[in-house]
């Protein structure tokens, strides 16, 4: 009987998307759109919408990144889709950048692919980068079992990290007396801009991000409900796609090139002998394809290669001859995903923010006797469905307005333009 390789049920999935975009140049026959890209703090307003996106400011506070001082909600067709960094403290390159941050329950979902596309169409923007990316893949099999039984035994296991053996690994998370554990184990921890960890997938849901529509992208996609779910999750960063996108040519002999490993391991010296050149890379993320099985698990395999992994001790002198233990049996075919339906839900925080946006501008209004504040707060209103909102501050404002209408100062302004 012929050998039949073993295989674990998965699946898996895109769990955070960050992505850097420019603006596209305006040619001579195409109207200019509003860039992003130039926005600044001192001109911003609170409320942007073209085509079918709007965008609506977030106040700063400590869930903000500090990088930048702008930070935007996006909402695609009146459903969230994620937020947008701009203006970055530090005037770099970034400042020509906006970095978009997918909502985690998108990454699940049908409209993925099309609702980002409409953002970056709407305000023209052309993909730039990935700042992050992280494959998720989910199974059944008792991953945390192998782990222990390859990791507590060094006598016939070898555990290395980019070809270094590794002997302590960080940890987080609790381990219950009743025998339940909900720890994560970070096997490798920003290597050349790449990233893994373990951890249990359904405890984390059940008791920590309740994040149900994971479940049904299991249930959808063959996991049994009544088994706990392990994920392994691979991060890279632009700097590890970077890393495969890039070879180094020798100057003096256009035939021999080294890689970008090849080349960290030279001196400087030697470093001046070579020039850097783009190099097309198959396994570069392809945005078209995030929610292809087979992508994914491609990019999977090519990223997380050598980075973290345990050897059977069958040869002593050489690692690299020993037998691969994998933690996942992942198969050369899968089916294809099955995306979940997006369910909005409404955020507290990002509401708070619209409703402070409405009552600033009442502030203003007060502040400058500026009547373009008023239709600016019926505007934002209006976009975010919160006009019985508006009409409450409306209406505590009402004295201030009527003053305003009646002013001496105002007699050409009639009280009709004032609502």
């Amino acid at each position: 009987m012929p050998y039949a390789p073993r295989k674990d049920s998965f699946c898996i999935s895109i769990d955070a998307l960050q992505i850097q975009y420019t603006h596209a140049p305006i040619t001579a026959f195409q109207t200019v759109v509003f860039d992003l890209t130039q926005l600044i703090l001192s001109t911003a307003e609170t409320d942007y919408k073209q085509g079918e996106t709007t965008l609506t400011r977030l106040p700063d506070n400590k869930d903000s990144n500090s990088a930048y001082y702008l930070h935007y909600a996006v909402a695609v067709s009146g459903k969230r889709i994620g937020s947008i960094d701009i203006c970055p403290v530090r005037a770099t390159y970034a400042a020509n950048l906006v970095r978009f941050c997918a909502d985690n329950q998108l990454l699940y979902t049908k409209e993925l692919l099309p609702s980002i596309n409409q953002f970056a169409a709407d305000f023209r923007l052309v993909f730039h980068n990935y700042s992050k990316l992280d494959i998720a893949v989910d199974t059944t099999a008792d991953v945390m079992k192998r782990f222990e039984r390859c990791f507590f035994n060094a006598k016939d296991y070898h555990f290395h990290r980019n070809k270094k053996q590794i002997d302590r690994l960080n940890t987080f998370g609790t381990v219950n007396r009743d025998g339940g554990t909900n720890y994560t184990i970070y096997l490798a921890e920003n290597k050349s801009g790449r990233s893994l960890k373990l951890y249990n997938k359904s405890i984390e849901i059940a008791e920590s991000s309740h994040k149900d529509y994971i479940t049904a992208y299991h249930t959808a996609n063959g996991l049994e409900n009544d088994k706990d779910v392990w994920r392994l999750e691979l991060s890279i960063t632009n700097n590890a796609i970077k890393k495969y996108q890039t070879v180094y040519r020798l100057k003096t002999d256009s035939t021999k090139e080294i890689s970008y490993y090849q080349y960290s391991k030279l001196t400087q010296p030697e470093r001046l002998l070579y020039t850097a050149e783009g190099k097309h890379c198959d396994c570069e993320p392809v945005f078209e394809q995030l929610q292809d099985a087979e992508h994914l698990l491609s990019l999977f395999k090519h990223y997380s290669k050598g980075l973290a992994e345990f050897r059977k001790k069958n040869d002593l002198k050489n690692i690299s001859r020993c037998t691969l233990v994998p933690l996942v049996h992942l198969g050369e075919n899968i089916k294809p995903l099955t995306a979940i339906e997006y369910i909005t839900k409404t955020n507290i925080r990002e509401a708070n923010a619209v409703k402070h946006n409405i009552k600033f501008q009442f502030e203003q209004f007060q502040k400058y006797n500026d009547v373009d504040c008023l239709t600016m707060a019926q505007k934002i209103a209006a976009r975010n469905n919160l006009l019985d909102y508006y009409e409450t501050i409306y209406n505590q404002y009402k004295p201030i307005i009527s003053a305003y209408n009646h002013s001496p100062l105002n007699y050409k302004i009639t009280s009709t333009s004032l609502f």
